[in-house]
């Protein structure tokens, strides 16, 4: 994975995976202006210490269809390579927070990608799962909620429709007002 973005997806797919009907991301870079802030939290099954623990491991998965999991080795190593800091918090029954920082100013920082992209990936998961992004910078902050788009438009699906492109359009622009350096 080359981007921030897609660690974010793969996360976002682990909360799926654990029966999340309620996902919020939180992109942070005003706490510590010097670093990018990533929490991701869901309501899924979540996990004991040792299974919290063994998932940091990349030979370890609760997949049947490989036996590696590399998806939370990779951005662990991703932050602490980049100067960063790496944490799960999880209790079974109620759900997982993966946080992550990034040095800003680290070469080996990855940039943040096609976060527009994940975003409606993710809006076009379930239509049960409630996606919400909080990204905040030293300038301002900008809230995604797939609920409050439903019921501003209307609709049980925000994806399609001819709905992709306007908010691929709305999620450029306010993250774009926010850091000119992400799109």
């Amino acid at each position: 994975m080359k981007e921030l973005a897609l660690h974010i997806l793969d996360i976002c797919n682990n909360s799926v995976d654990a029966g999340a009907s309620w996902i919020e991301i939180t992109i942070d870079e005003a706490t510590k202006p010097d670093h990018i802030i990533i929490a991701i939290g869901d309501n899924g099954k979540g996990m004991d210490s040792e299974m919290s623990s063994r998932v940091e491991d990349p030979w370890f998965t609760t997949r049947t269809t490989r036996k590696q999991g590399l998806g939370i080795p990779l951005i662990k190593q991703q932050a602490i390579t980049s100067g960063g800091s790496f944490r799960i918090e999880s209790e079974p029954g109620e759900g997982t927070t993966v946080l992550a920082s990034f040095l800003k100013e680290s070469v080996d920082r990855q940039p943040m990608g096609d976060l527009a992209g994940v975003l409606l990936i993710l809006s076009g998961t379930s239509k049960e799962i409630r996606v919400v992004m909080n990204y905040l910078t030293e300038t301002g902050s900008w809230r995604f909620d797939t609920d409050e788009i439903k019921s501003v438009l209307e609709t049980e699906q925000i994806t399609g429709n001819g709905l992709t492109v306007a908010l691929r359009e709305m999620i450029e622009y306010n993250v774009g007002e926010l850091n000119p350096e992400a799109y």
